[in-house]
Order: C-alpha cells, then sequence, then structure tokens
C-alpha cells in the first residue's frame, strides 16, 4: 500500500462538507483490500460505473473509513470497520474530492454491505455462556433459539461495545445481545464450532 497520511486525508473533505458534496455512488463495488494504519482502516474498492462516470472499464479507490462513516447490512443493521474483508460486494457512497495518487484516495460516507461472500457470516443473538480460560463464546441465535453456536476468540478478534470502540474480552457476559462476525465453516460437534472475526454488543 502506498504511504498514507490519514491527517492530509481529513483534509480532503470535513464531516461538515458532506453536506454540500452530493458524493460518489458505487454500487456492487468489490472490496479487493482492508487495511490499517494506527486507528485508521482504508478499504480499497473496485467498480464499473458511478453515478458521476460513463467511462467503461473497472474504476479503484481507497477509502478512509472515519467516525462519520456510516456502515450497514443490507437488512440495515449497524456494522464497524472491523466487519468488512476482502471479496465483500458493497454500495458505496464517497467524496467527489479525491487524490491524485494511484489509485485516488477518498473519504468514505457510507458502506453497505449487499453480499458478504464466501469468506464471512454474521450471526445475531444472545451470549448463552462464556469460557473465559478457553476464550469461547457461546452464542443463541434470535433466528432459533435452540441453536447455540460456539465461537473462538483469539487475539484478532475484535470486541467493540455498541458505539463500535474496543473493549476488552472480559466486558463480554451472559444474556447480553451481540453480532458475531465469523468464517462461514463449522466443525460438525455439538454445539457447532467457528472462529469470530469480531463480536459486537448492542
Amino acid at each position: 500500500m502506498d504511504n498514507i497520511d490519514a491527517n492530509k486525508m481529513d483534509d480532503v473533505v470535513s464531516a461538515n462538507e458532506m453536506f454540500n458534496d452530493r458524493g460518489i455512488v458505487a454500487e456492487e463495488a468489490v472490496v479487493e483490500e482492508v487495511t490499517t494504519a494506527g486507528r485508521d482502516t482504508f478499504i480499497l474498492i473496485s467498480y464499473r460505473n458511478h453515478n458521476n462516470c460513463r467511462r467503461r472499464g473497472r474504476n479503484m479507490v481507497r477509502l478512509l473509513v472515519t467516525s462519520n462513516t456510516r456502515i450497514i447490512s443490507e437488512d440495515g443493521s449497524k456494522l464497524c470497520a472491523g466487519d468488512i474483508f476482502e471479496g465483500m460486494i458493497v454500495n458505496a457512497v464517497f467524496s467527489e474530492r479525491m487524490t491524485r495518487s494511484m489509485p485516488p484516495q477518498s473519504v468514505a460516507y457510507s458502506i453497505e454491505i449487499v453480499d458478504a461472500g464466501s469468506k464471512v457470516a454474521i450471526t445475531q443473538g444472545v451470549i448463552a455462556e462464556i469460557d473465559y480460560r478457553n476464550r469461547f463464546v457461546y452464542v443463541r441465535s434470535t433466528g432459533n433459539s435452540r441453536t447455540v453456536i460456539r465461537f473462538v476468540v483469539n487475539e484478532d478478534t475484535d470486541i467493540l461495545n455498541s458505539r463500535c470502540q474496543e473493549v476488552d474480552f472480559r466486558r463480554l457476559c451472559p444474556r447480553i445481545k451481540v453480532r458475531v462476525t465469523h468464517a462461514t465453516f463449522m466443525t460438525a460437534s455439538i454445539p457447532p464450532q467457528t472462529t469470530a472475526y469480531s463480536i459486537q454488543m448492542f
């Protein structure tokens, strides 16, 4: 990835300027790469066209995800930058003001995940039990109260509060509602087990 100065990116468009910037809409864009630099997250997307461009071919832009970026799933649920992975299909709205780098860089206004792809799945439910010693979280699915999944929480798992702020693993406790982004594969055990990429309380 090219060297990116997030402070300079902040200068590209401020929160107040969002209201004066119609924004570029890229529908069904592919998330090519997700990188972090300190507390900043950058998402490289490719797309065929957008509302302000008629040229053919595939375009690419690197988006800076800020605290003002609205991230949602297809059903409208609020998500965080940690829920975005390579291979996902998204609808993105970003500033018309971009850097002259290759690929250009812009600030993301909103990102809607329309297809999570084959790498990740999202389960929403209530924590039924926690094994702090072995770092297991048992979640009872909202869609089916009989379904309990055991999630493995490793060092790379993001634990987030309702404001998408990182918190300690021990902040999780039974009866808390959570949204878990996890691997699609599961063991054949009872309960089935898989790895959690992020756990967000809400």
